[in-house]
């Protein structure tokens, strides 16, 4: 018995297509072998998937349809995920499921070759030809996988500064900015308040107060 997993996952997000953006960020469900042999119309898949859900061809067509087109053909989806593959899954099944998609966007497989958004699907197949093309010997795959850790390693640099530059400097260092700051804005004797200048008294008043006094 196939896995139905991704085909279920598909028909219920026909229901709630609000839902696609979400979906197309979180990790495929298993059973995706089986999910593309249903949309490329492959006899077995189809009966197979028929008795599972109860629902008709054209119904798993059109689910599995959508599931591939808004969770693997997203423009964030690399490469594994525009196969509907994993990392690790084994270089047959990379080929099989490209020969899949292939088969689903062929007009004798696709009724009138468009989607369910009325959108061409044969704008896909440079996607799907080219995720291939990244993925299909065991060299190209290596190096696609370079290029990929790299590109990881960049985004979490990034993420960092930009957490660093969102969450200021740390609490000792607010710390001593504060007081440097606060030293700084303190004002100084001279700045808050002039030293008082010493009086100069006339020579000729001061004699004239001693003779007062001394008369007095």
């Amino acid at each position: 018995m196939r896995e139905p997993a991704a085909l279920q996952a598909a028909l219920a997000l026909v229901t709630r297509p609000a839902q696609a953006r979400t979906a197309s960020h979180q990790p495929l469900p298993s059973g995706m072998t089986f999910l593309l042999e249903v949309a490329a119309g492959e006899n077995d898949a189809a009966s197979e998937a028929r008795r599972i859900t109860g629902r008709s061809d054209k119904a798993l067509r059109q689910g599995a349809g959508f599931f591939i087109e808004q969770c693997l053909l997203s423009q964030a989806a690399n490469s594994y995920r525009v196969l509907g593959v994993g990392a690790d899954d084994p270089q047959a099944v990379l080929r099989r499921h490209m020969v899949l998609l292939m088969k689903w966007l062929h007009p004798d497989t696709s009724e009138q070759h468009r989607s369910a958004a009325d959108v061409d699907r044969s704008v896909f197949a440079s996607r799907i030809a080219a995720a291939w093309d990244d993925l299909k010997t065991g060299e190209r795959r290596a190096t696609y996988d370079q290029q990929i850790a790299r590109q990881g390693s960049f985004e979490n640099s990034d993420r960092t500064a930009v957490a660093a530059i969102k969450l200021g400097p740390t609490r000792h260092a607010t710390a001593r900015v504060n007081k440097k700051k606060a030293s700084s804005m303190r004002p100084t004797r001279s700045a808050s308040r002039p030293r008082p200048r010493a009086r100069r008294y006339d020579p000729l008043l001061i004699r004239i107060a001693r003779l007062l006094w001394r008369r007095g």
